[in-house]
C-alpha cells in the first residue's frame, strides 16, 4: 500500500476534509482491468475507504506511470465521496 499526503484536501459529502489517502492494487487483471483499493484520512483519522476498478481504457492509460494512478484517485474521490 502506498499512501499520499494531499496537496490540497477534498471536501466530501460527509462534511470533512481528506488529506491522506493510501491506495492498494487489490485486484489485476493482465490486459484487461485493475481494482484500487482507497482508504481516505483526515490528519491521520480513518474516514472512509473504497474499492474502485479502473476502465479498460484507464488501465492501459496507467502503463508504467504510477502518478498515474494517484491522479486518477484523486480524481474519482471528488466524484465518490
Amino acid at each position: 500500500m502506498t499512501n499520499f499526503i494531499l496537496d490540497t484536501p477534498i471536501n466530501t459529502t460527509i462534511n470533512t476534509s481528506i488529506n491522506k489517502i493510501d491506495i492498494e492494487v487489490i485486484e489485476l487483471i493482465l490486459h484487461k482491468n485493475a481494482t484500487i483499493s482507497i482508504r481516505c484520512y483526515n490528519n491521520n483519522e480513518f474516514i472512509k475507504h473504497i474499492n474502485y476498478t479502473l476502465t479498460e481504457t484507464e488501465y492501459n492509460l496507467w502503463g508504467t506511470n504510477d502518478n498515474y494512478i494517484e491522479n486518477l484517485a484523486k480524481a474519482k474521490l471528488s466524484i465518490l465521496l
